[in-house]
């Protein structure tokens, strides 16, 4: 099978992104009287997978670099491209994938690939003419430039990706990073508009996701839409966008994790701006996979692989049973809501549950149960007489359970 990426030399003319102000466009704006139709007529939304990647607009997953974006968005691609359950969800359609990595040099996507498909026992025979690779140090993917003029669109390029698209079929453009793809200042919103407006088109008319892959700017901690690196005209402009974080060092420590907090993703709703809560986002786990290709002079390589990973569940094992005796026993005494105070009432939770309050990994547990059960009203917050005339903050009994 050829390689689509291979096309792409030749004519390098670019052309304006607008026409001349005298020109007169062909699609002069019509007011059109709106007609209200049957809804349910309506064609729905074409996600293909994860309420995220969806026909005929522009998508973006960002992570600070070598965190382990690429390795997500790359097993999401063979799962789409395969119509597996890979990560914990099914994609909604099995469909043709073009990854496009404009970074590296085509063995280290080959040993990215090996790597995955060995994991999840993928064989060529599911990825024939449904999985297409292209190097953008083999070829030009190029799409914007800037001049003195202001942005110009590198015509040829654009007209190739179309052509490509549609002759194969792809339902997916993965391409990896966004910066390699243009040549336009990145904190200008115009420019980067410019750009993302072309890709837009390009879904519009191809009918295919396009999935960008830009980097985070360099920082710590949590990070959501606005420390993508550049513009903001790119979270702006794409229909959804994802932020992968690397889990907190404080999170590892209270789950007991041993094996490097920088193993453990969680993808968030970068659109919100807000990430979830730890307990309800989606986690990766980053697994090394052995190639076994080592030659008598250089060992093996070992390349990380996205598996599906869950936060552990603090319900897992307890029962509606287990409550009711947590309440009986919380009933029966008299307990705090602060954590520091010496009668805490995770203290009680810990002795009717057989938790060890001492261990990081339990006593994260226990808050989260706490936290649960006030919200469902199981507990309730009064504050009353400590016994020294002050008053504080105690956990009693809200609804018992039946």
């Amino acid at each position: 099978m050829n390689d689509p990426g291979d096309k792409f030399f030749g004519d390098s003319t670019v052309h304006p992104a607008q026409p001349p102000s005298s020109a007169v466009p062909s699609n002069l704006p019509i007011a059109e009287p709106y007609i209200l139709g049957d809804p349910s007529k309506i064609p729905p939304r074409e996600f293909i997978y994860g309420g995220h990647y969806i026909h005929k607009f522009v998508t973006a997953t960002a992570g600070i670099g070598g965190a382990g974006k690429s390795t997500v968005v790359l097993a999401e691609a063979l799962a789409i491209a395969t119509g597996r359950n890979l990560l914990g969800e099914k994609p909604t359609e099995r469909c043709r994938v073009w990854y496009v990595n404009l970074e590296d040099p085509k063995d280290e996507i080959d040993r990215r690939i090996a790597a995955t498909a060995k994991h999840y026992n993928i064989e060529q025979e599911e990825l024939e003419g449904y999985l297409f690779v292209s190097s953008g140090r083999s070829s030009s993917f190029i799409i914007a430039e800037d001049s003195h003029q202001g942005v110009v669109i590198v015509q040829p390029v654009v007209d190739a990706l179309k052509a490509e698209i549609v002759k194969s079929g792809v339902g997916l453009l993965i391409v990896d990073p966004f910066v390699k793809s243009h040549r336009v200042a990145e904190n200008a919103n115009d420019q980067i508009d410019a750009v993302i407006s072309t890709f837009a088109e390009i879904a519009e008319e191809t009918g295919a996701c396009i999935e960008l892959v830009p980097h985070l700017r360099k920082g710590i901690g949590d990070r959501g839409s606005d420390d993508i690196r550049g513009a903001s005209a790119l979270v702006a402009a794409v229909r959804s966008a994802r932020i992968v974080n690397v889990m907190a060092p404080e999170l590892a420590k209270e789950l007991e994790i041993v094996d490097g907090n920088w193993r453990y993703l969680r993808v968030d709703d970068g659109k919100r701006n807000m990430a979830p809560p730890a307990e309800s986002a989606n986690w990766r786990r980053l697994e090394s996979v052995n190639l076994g290709n080592q030659t008598e002079t250089r060992p093996s390589d070992s390349v990380g692989v996205a598996v599906h990973w869950k936060l552990p569940d603090p319900f897992d094992g307890v029962t509606v049973d287990d409550l009711r005796r947590v309440q009986q026993h919380i009933d029966d005494g008299n307990y705090r809501a602060n954590v520091q105070a010496d009668d805490w009432v995770g203290k009680a939770v810990a002795e009717v549950l057989d938790m060890d309050i001492e261990r990081k990994s339990d006593k994260s547990k226990i808050k989260q149960m706490l936290k649960t059960w006030l919200a469902n009203k199981a507990l309730k917050v009064v504050e009353k007489d400590d016994g020294n005339r002050k008053p504080k903050k105690f956990i009693e009994v809200g609804i018992w359970a039946i």
